[in-house]
């Protein structure tokens, strides 16, 4: 496992460094994991809080000729993150569609998703997975909707388990294809927070009725009695 993962104490954005990684190598490792993050970025420009040795910051990079339909790609990476999290740590879990993992309704994880083009073809999907592992304190701008894994537990899990379980676990989705695309739906809507209540869709400003998760992996919400397929934007529970 270790040959597929390379560690780092500290850089820029693992996003950053994968993404160097597609353009100058053709012997990729499966993911890029560090200690500390200094350009971490999340949602909407947002930067990621990455404090030295409290949590997971990685990049699973995946070429995309082992993925049949883009959108679910994050959907199907939080699912990953939701199963390891459930079986090595014992919590339970929901997935926020489309890119958070929550536990106790508080963010213990967040991933984002980047497409990597050659010559205007799209070749490698980088996702990048933050997870709050012994983080006791965060910035007052997300104390209240953040949570960690020891917060949550009171327990300190070992990094390097959760990570190398995790990149397993990637890998029987995205490659050994253990589970169908219907299958992946069906075990994130059984997580799903979001489903049958009512959600606030900032890019539209607009509220909506969330009913289902489409065969896409995107959010299937009521729009003045029609439906309609959501795969792009930030998404709040009332």
């Amino acid at each position: 496992m270790d040959n597929k993962i390379i560690y780092l104490n500290e850089v820029d954005s693992t996003n950053i460094f994968a993404a160097d990684l597609c353009r100058n190598s053709e012997n990729l490792p499966t993911a890029v994991v560090a200690e500390s993050q200094f350009q971490g970025s999340g949602r909407m420009g947002r930067k990621f809080f990455s404090p030295q040795n409290d949590g997971i910051y990685m990049t699973y990079i995946l070429d995309v000729k082992n993925v049949k339909t883009l959108n679910l790609i994050t959907s199907s990476a939080g699912l990953a993150v939701a199963e390891v999290l459930e079986n090595l740590c014992k919590v339970n879990t929901n997935i926020k569609w489309p890119n958070d993992i929550i536990i106790s309704s508080k963010k213990v994880c967040g991933i984002l998703t980047k497409l990597i083009t050659e010559k205007t073809e799209i070749r490698f999907a980088l996702i990048g997975i933050g997870i709050n592992v012994t983080n006791e304190k965060f910035p007052d701008e997300i104390k209240d909707i953040a949570t960690s894994l020891k917060i949550e537990t009171g327990k300190v899990f070992n990094k390097k388990e959760i990570i190398e379980s995790l990149v397993e676990k990637l890998d029987e989705i995205f490659i050994e294809k253990i589970m169908s695309e219907e299958e992946i739906v069906e075990k994130i809507k059984l997580r799903s927070c979001m489903l049958n209540k009512k959600v606030f869709v900032k890019s539209e400003n607009k509220e909506y009725f969330a009913v289902d998760i489409s065969p896409d992996g995107g959010l299937v919400v009521h729009d003045d009695g029609k439906e309609k397929v959501i795969h792009n934007g930030e998404v709040e529970l009332f």
